[in-house]
């Protein structure tokens, strides 16, 4: 969470995402692609076997940055997930 991943600062969380996936497919039997969309900007492509569904998201946050906190309930930080269609009608 405490990654600055503000675009286009991707790399750092990046680089981290996919050491973090490549560990566990290392362990588990899947495979991990980078693929480069410009310098320093690259998506990541985690499997399992044959990929019949793929979820697909982004890494970067919007500004500002700020690192996280907690208290006695919540964990707070900057992030948020954004569903897409894939495909337009």
């Amino acid at each position: 969470m405490d990654i600055d991943s503000v675009t286009p600062n991707e790399e750092e969380v990046g680089v981290y995402l996919a050491d973090y996936l490549r560990a566990l497919a290392e362990r588990t039997g899947g495979h991990v692609e980078t693929m480069a969309v410009e310098p320093h900007r690259f998506n990541v492509f985690a499997y399992w076997g044959e990929p019949a569904v793929t979820l697909s998201t982004h890494m970067d946050t919007v500004p500002p940055f700020y690192a996280s906190r907690e208290d006695d309930e919540f964990i707070w930080g900057r992030g948020r997930a954004i569903r897409r269609e894939l495909s337009r009608r």
